[in-house]
């Protein structure tokens, strides 16, 4: 309770308009077929905080197809005003094949379905033993996080500290217990 007197408390709360955005995002780009390397290289620039806006306008023109929905996306992202809650690591996907990019959009694909946390471990620690070289879980778990809030925990670099003092194991999986 004291925390949510705080100003970054304040604050997150405000950024949390960006989530059902971001989530759009994602559902939009997953409609592409095939998924590219491209198109996830745009999910990684549209959701980090420090996305400026050309860059947003650039990567959302080409996840989303459709002009009218790409419209009311960019519409709704600046009328919100906040940008999304990581900073990309990874500033490029590149060099997956088309068999792991069908694997990384099934999974995102799958994600949207999700009600219960075992299904959530399920799901990840499955998606985990597949090894897709550049998705993992610090890339995916912000994208997992936009899809549902509720279930799915942002897990990177910054919390590695912590889930280390807490006794937590790293697979994310463990993390969404």
């Amino acid at each position: 309770s004291e925390f949510k007197q705080t100003e970054e408390y304040r604050e997150r709360k405000e950024q949390s308009c960006i989530v059902s955005v971001a989530r759009d995002i994602i559902a939009e780009t997953l409609k592409n077929d095939p998924l590219t390397n491209e198109h996830l290289t745009g999910l990684l620039h549209m959701l980090k905080w420090d996305c400026t806006d050309e860059n947003f306008e650039k990567y959302l023109a080409i996840n989303v197809r459709d002009e009218a929905i790409r419209n009311q996306l960019s519409q709704r992202a600046y009328d919100c005003g906040e940008n999304g809650y990581t900073g990309a690591g990874k500033r490029l996907i590149k060099d997956l094949s088309g068999q792991q990019l069908a694997t990384v959009k099934s999974f995102l694909l799958d994600a949207f379905k999700i009600k219960h946390v075992e299904e959530a471990v399920s799901l990840c620690n499955q998606y985990d033993a597949k090894e897709i070289p550049l998705i993992t879980k610090g890339i995916y778990s912000p994208w997992l996080f936009y899809i549902n809030p509720h279930i799915f925990p942002i897990i990177n670099n910054s919390h590695i500290e912590f889930l280390k003092w807490a006794e937590v194991p790293l697979q994310y999986g463990q993390c969404i217990r």
